[in-house]
C-alpha cells in the first residue's frame, strides 16, 4: 500500500499535522500523559492528516483549506487532534477555523497521546521558535516543523537548535522518516549522514574558515548548507565570537 497521500503535483511537506482516525474503528476517549492545562487554539493551521494504517499529507500553504477538508472525507478519516509544531504565522493558518469544524483539540505542549491504537509522542525541539515541539507518530515518522529540514536546520540560536537536533531529534532510529515543515521528506540516517550541519557539530566533518561578511560584519563561514528557498543556509561565527544562522542570500563570498 502507498503510504503517503498527496494533492497536486508539487509536494511541500507541512508543518503542524492533523491526525485522523478511521471511520471505520469505534471511538475512544483520548488518553493524554503530559503537562496539564487547557489546549490554546490560535488563527492558523497549514496541516497534515494521519489516519490509521496509512499517512497522507497536505501542504494547505500550497492549497486551499477545502482541499483538507475533501481528503480527510475522502479517505474516510474522522480527525481527533491537531498537532502545532511552533506558532509562526505560516504553521497555524486555518487552526481555529479547523479546530471548531472538528471540535478536536490543538496539540502545543510536550507529552504523550492515543487515539485508538494511533501513538504520538510530542518532544520539546526549541531553537527556531521557544515553542517548538516535533511529533513522534507511530513508530516510524516524526513531524519537525522548522527544526529539521533535508540538509538543513532552522534559524534561530544556534546553541539550541544544536541541542534539539542532536540531543533529541538524532537520538530517534536511522530509520524514522522526517516530515519537515518545508521542503522534501528524508530520513533521521540520511540527515545523521548528510545534512552539513549535523556532519559539523557530530565531528564527522571540520568547521569552515571562509570568511564572509555578514550585515556588513566580518565572519566566519562554520557551516553552509543547501535550504528549501534555493538561497541556501549558513551557520556564521562573527569576529566578537557571536553566532548565528542566516539565510544564503545574507553571506557576501569571495
Amino acid at each position: 500500500m502507498n503510504r503517503t497521500n498527496t494533492i497536486g503535483a508539487r509536494v511541500e511537506i507541512a508543518d503542524s499535522a492533523l491526525v485522523a482516525k478511521s471511520q471505520e474503528r469505534s471511538s475512544k476517549a483520548i488518553s493524554k500523559r503530559g503537562s496539564s492545562g487547557e489546549l490554546p487554539i490560535p488563527r492558523q493551521i497549514r496541516q497534515r492528516v494521519v489516519s490509521l494504517g496509512k499517512w497522507n499529507r497536505i501542504d494547505i500553504g500550497e492549497y486551499e483549506r477545502s482541499a483538507l477538508i475533501e481528503a480527510a472525507e475522502r479517505w474516510r478519516a474522522k480527525p481527533v487532534a491537531l498537532l502545532r509544531t511552533h506558532s509562526h504565522g505560516d504553521h497555524v493558518e486555518h487552526e481555529e477555523e479547523l479546530a471548531a469544524r472538528y471540535s478536536i483539540p490543538v496539540i502545543a505542549e510536550p507529552g504523550e497521546w492515543s487515539w485508538d491504537g494511533l501513538q504520538v509522542r510530542g518532544l520539546a525541539t526549541p531553537g527556531h521558535s521557544d515553542d517548538g515541539l516535533s511529533f513522534v507518530i507511530g513508530d516510524d515518522l516524526v513531524a519537525t516543523g522548522d527544526t529539521l529540514f533535508l540538509d538543513a536546520v532552522g534559524g534561530g540560536d544556534v546553541e539550541t537548535v544544536r541541542r534539539s537536533v542532536m540531543d533529541v531529534l538524532m537520538a530517534l532510529p536511522d530509520e524514522t522518516r522526517v516530515l519537515p515543515g518545508h521542503t522534501q521528506e528524508t530520513t533521521i540516517g540520511r540527515e545523521r549522514r548528510e545534512n552539513p550541519f549535523i556532519r559539523v557539530w557530530s565531528g564527522a566533518e571540520a568547521e569552515g574558515i571562509e570568511k564572509v561578511r555578514v550585515g556588513g560584519r566580518d565572519a566566519t563561514l562554520v557551516v553552509w548548507s543547501p535550504d528549501y528557498d534555493g538561497k541556501g543556509k549558513a551557520w556564521v561565527r562573527y569576529d566578537d565570537g557571536t553566532e548565528a544562522t542566516v539565510g544564503g542570500s545574507r553571506v557576501e563570498r569571495g
